[in-house]
């Protein structure tokens, strides 16, 4: 995860308060100080560093790190925050690199905004929430979540809980037939894939998978 700091107008004094806090922030995590490389700890048994062009000193308890900087209009600063439980960890470079690394990104999605096929009223709308839409598929397989939130209570105290990071069919059938709506064909036809490809043991008919989506422009297999 990348973060720019940029000044805008005038001078403004920014502090940055980094307090790691895993397994729904019962873990306190203690930091250690490993200079070029991060502040680094353990979150469960995965990797988690921080790197900050922001100089940042522990607390006497190590469990978090602070820093305070003043920002003039044109500055910019930046925070990589990487995460890794099973790999190699790689740690970003930041500086021209990472202002580069933001630029591709917005690159990238302005082009996938401008494929939208909508032209009617209140189309900035609607491509920012085709965007969200964008955010909640899970790309190496094409399945898309509900919604990037847990254990939603039916009612305050409830045992009713819904947990809308799994993908839900009644939920991405909504989502599928706006992207097929918009133009991005090719996000709802990896979530078809995807659901036939987790389903290929119930053998399920080409044509009932489809009817869940209900929309006759769904593309011919």
């Amino acid at each position: 995860m990348l973060r720019e700091v940029e000044g805008l107008e005038g001078e403004v004094e920014l502090e940055i308060v980094y307090e790691p806090r895993p397994d729904y922030g019962r873990a306190r995590p203690r930091l250690l100080q490993r200079g070029g490389l991060g502040l680094y700890c353990e979150a469960s048994g995965a990797a988690l560093v921080l790197r900050s062009e922001i100089e940042l000193s522990l607390t006497p308890d190590r469990q978090s790190a602070r820093g305070m900087v003043r920002m003039r209009r044109g500055e910019r600063k930046y925070l990589s925050l990487t995460y890794a439980e099973d790999a190699p960890q790689v740690l970003p470079s930041l500086g021209d690199s990472a202002r580069a690394s933001i630029e591709r990104s917005i690159i990238w999605w302005r082009k996938w905004a401008g494929r939208c096929q909508y032209r009617g009223p209140y189309r900035d709308a609607v491509v920012r929430s085709a965007l969200t839409l964008k955010l909640l598929a899970y790309a190496p397989s094409g399945a898309v979540i509900a919604a990037p939130t847990t254990s939603l209570p039916e009612s305050v105290g409830g045992v009713r809980n819904w947990d809308y990071r799994y993908c839900w069919l009644r939920d991405s059938s909504l989502t599928l037939r706006a992207l097929y709506a918009l133009g991005y064909q090719e996000e709802a036809d990896a979530f078809v894939q995807w659901m036939l490809h987790s389903t290929r043991l119930t053998r399920p008919e080409l044509q009932v998978v489809y009817s869940v989506f209900g929309d006759a422009s769904l593309p011919e297999q």
